[in-house]
């Protein structure tokens, strides 16, 4: 099977929904997760929403571990980059 995990899939969409906030918040998504205006980042949401994709797939993934403490918010493109790489050093091997 070559799908990409489900981990990587919902992390990638929350990815989506900071990075691009205004187009989610113009489909009806109610939290924003990052205000361009201001370019301000809500910390304690983006870290709930990987606990919760983290808990939604413990079950198969139980070695799924993100190191949320990695992440930075001091502006787009580092966040960007330290999500990305978060990612990337995830451990995605499935149990049956």
């Amino acid at each position: 099977n070559y799908a990409v995990p489900k981990p990587d899939r919902d992390l990638f969409h929350l990815y989506y929904q900071v990075v691009e906030s205004d187009y989610f918040q113009s489909l009806g998504f109610t939290v924003k997760y990052y205000d361009q205006a201001t370019g301000k980042f809500d910390k304690r949401a983006i870290k709930k929403a990987i606990n919760r994709i983290v808990e939604n797939n413990r079950a198969y993934y139980p070695n799924l571990n993100p190191a949320t403490g990695s992440l930075k918010f001091d502006s787009l493109p580092d966040f960007a980059r330290s999500f990305l790489l978060m990612i990337r050093n995830l451990e995605m091997v499935k149990t049956d």
